[in-house]
């Protein structure tokens, strides 16, 4: 299991340009480290909050589709709604 972990991370590492002092890139390598460990333990690499809004989306699709009035979600930071037809 630690392996893969191991194998994962080096090819992150590789693909990274290395520009000491740059924080986005402590936070991708961190990102894609997680990644990495999540894959290995079977668990879903996206985040509950990344699902919940692509759930969100299509649901919003769907009902527009469809052609139902709805408070449509136009903003998820702030919560605002306008009615859709």
């Amino acid at each position: 299991m630690w392996h893969n972990i191991d194998v994962e991370m080096t090819s992150a590492v590789k693909h990274r340009n290395d520009n000491s002092g740059d924080c986005r890139l402590a936070v991708q390598l961190a990102s894609d480290a997680n990644a990495a460990i999540l894959k290995t333990c079977g668990e879903p690499v996206t985040s509950k909050l990344a699902r919940f809004y692509k759930l969100l989306l299509w649901i919003q699709n769907e009902l527009d589709h469809r052609k139902v009035n709805y408070e449509r979600m136009t903003d998820l930071a702030s919560a605002t709604t306008e009615t859709a037809n």
